[in-house]
């Protein structure tokens, strides 16, 4: 289960702690008008965290620069890992890796961070809180007028991108497969850290 909020005209609705499918439902619902938020953490039934993956927001001075940080963390990631990272344009000045690799631990939040610094120069630190609202993929940025979108090739030109994001209302709807794999260099990375 995740948090679930969205936003209409400054005022946040909802926030509820939902099922995947029910989080979909509200969000193929909700008008395209509406900024759409969901944890980054999955909890119990009783709003305890249980997981997360391994996720990075990139921010940096300009967007072509974190673009080009967002393609060298890719490829650190990539081959340490030999899993590939999904990336997403936030819609606005960054970009959202997230590797499809569990990190089983109420501490999530906080082991996710230390593995980041190790992969990202120009990383927002600020979103290893617990109860971390990301932008949920195909709503809108009020701020810039872009879509959040997932980037399917990391070669994709920053200007073809964000002519998708201007045009990516539907989003929303698009299905891509996101399950998650097994590292045994993740998997003792996360060990190590939990144990300090």
């Amino acid at each position: 289960m995740r948090w679930f909020a969205y936003v209409d005209n400054g005022k946040w609705f909802l926030n509820s702690l939902l099922s995947t499918s029910e989080i979909l439902n509200h969000l193929h619902r909700l008008p395209t008008s509406f900024e759409a938020f969901a944890s980054i953490q999955n909890y119990d039934v009783n709003g305890v965290i249980q997981s997360c993956p391994l996720y990075i927001d990139i921010d940096a001075s300009s967007l072509y620069d974190a673009w080009e940080v967002t393609r060298d963390t890719w490829c650190k990631l990539k081959s340490d890992f030999s899993v590939t990272p999904h990336v997403f344009f936030s819609g606005s000045k960054g970009f959202h890796v997230i590797m499809p690799l569990l990190i089983r631990h109420s501490q999530c939040h906080t082991i996710a961070r230390e593995i980041a610094t190790d992969y990202c120069t120009d990383l927002d630190t600020k979103v290893y809180s617990s109860r971390r609202m990301w932008r949920c993929n195909g709503s809108i940025n009020k701020k810039s007028g872009r879509y959040k979108i997932r980037v399917a090739d990391i070669n994709t030109p920053l200007e073809t991108i964000i002519a998708n994001a201007e045009n990516g209302i539907d989003e929303r709807h698009n299905k891509f497969e996101f399950k998650y794999y097994q590292s045994p260099l993740f998997d003792e990375m996360v060990e190590g850290i939990s144990k300090e």
